[in-house]
């Protein structure tokens, strides 16, 4: 067997996420959408993931904090590069026979989908996506504006925002997209930051959206990419990641 080199805590807590279906509506057909179009929407998001120099994972172990649970031998895709030149960092300084041995390795999201699908059959998956701490702070602050008892968010964490346009009684949401050539598409982003920054220029451009009222959904980066790969629902064709910089 194996064995795991590194052990690292990630304290979970209540998980607490709107409801995919909030988002992209909730009556979708079983069929799924090709292959092909979840592997085109993944795939300009780069992960990072700790490896040898001949690009072979290099098996980690990963403590549950509060569970007293640990999973061993997991490959783990880091949402954030600086995190995963961090756990470099940390195996090198703990042996001294992995210096200059191992790195973190980009890869695109798609290509993570495609290795979690091809084990998908495991009892336990070998694969974990790791989030950006800071991001999923972000979250957490955003989601107890609904529910004050939200203590965590156990996954990695996507931004999404909507105009909310109120017409006497009436209250319509409407998701705030851009146009991609001849494409209008809905953003979906990994940092907060970078979607605030985008509101921010769309009301300086638009009068309209700027007198309404904006806002932010979060949604789990694992619940999208299983609707990707359950629902045919035309609107998901119109999402596009925008990484992390």
């Amino acid at each position: 067997m194996r064995q795991s080199l590194l052990r690292f805590s990630l304290t979970l807590g209540v998980i607490g996420t709107t409801l995919i279906g909030s988002v992209l509506g909730s009556n979708f057909p079983a069929q799924a959408l090709p292959e092909e179009e979840v592997v085109k929407t993944l795939e300009g998001v780069p992960v990072f993931m700790i490896t040898d120099l001949e690009g072979r994972p290099v098996p980690l172990s990963l403590s549950l904090g509060g569970q007293n649970v640990e999973k061993k031998d997991l490959a783990v895709f880091f949402i954030s590069e600086d995190n995963a030149e961090e756990v470099v960092e940390k195996l090198e300084s703990q042996s001294s026979q992995l210096e200059g041995k191992v790195e973190a390795r980009a890869l695109p999201l798609s290509q993570a989908y495609q290795l979690m699908m091809a084990n998908q059959e495991l009892e336990d998956s070998p694969f974990l996506f790791f989030p950006e701490r800071s991001q999923v702070q972000e979250a957490v602050k955003i989601l107890r504006q609904e529910n004050s008892q939200v203590q965590g968010f156990n996954a990695v964490p996507l931004f999404v925002a909507k105009q909310v346009i109120k017409t006497g009684d009436q209250e319509e949401e409407k998701y705030l997209t851009f146009q991609q050539g001849d494409r209008e598409v809905i953003p979906v982003f990994f940092d907060i930051k970078q979607l605030e920054e985008s509101i921010k220029a769309s009301q300086a451009e638009n009068p309209e959206l700027s007198s309404s009222a904006i806002a932010i959904d979060v949604i789990s980066l694992e619940d999208m990419i299983n609707l990707l790969h359950s629902s045919d629902n035309e609107q998901l064709k119109n999402l596009v990641f925008m990484p992390l910089k």
